[in-house]
């Protein structure tokens, strides 16, 4: 691999163990539903603003919302759940 790779993937493993360390810190004050709450939301908030500075076309079809409910719950909110 070269030097940036390896740089990336350093870079990486900071900002994951980063979020491992804030959740725990967070967990010792309120409950585990409200950090992924905060931790979802923000997310989701950064990528809408994203969304609409970029001026992408979102589909709004009841099956294209659907696609995006079940990605949001199995791919993160149900995951976060499950760590926190």
């Amino acid at each position: 691999m070269s030097a940036r790779a390896w740089a990336e993937l350093a870079l990486l493993s900071l900002i994951w163990s980063a979020v491992f360390l804030n959740v725990r810190f967070a967990l010792e004050e309120i409950g585990p539903l409200t950090v992924v709450a905060h931790r979802v939301g923000w997310a989701c908030i950064l990528l809408w603003i994203i969304v609409f500075l970029k001026r992408l076309d979102v589909p709004l079809s009841g099956r294209v919302l659907l696609g995006f409910l079940g990605m949001g719950l199995l791919n993160n909110a149900i995951p976060f759940t499950l760590q926190a």
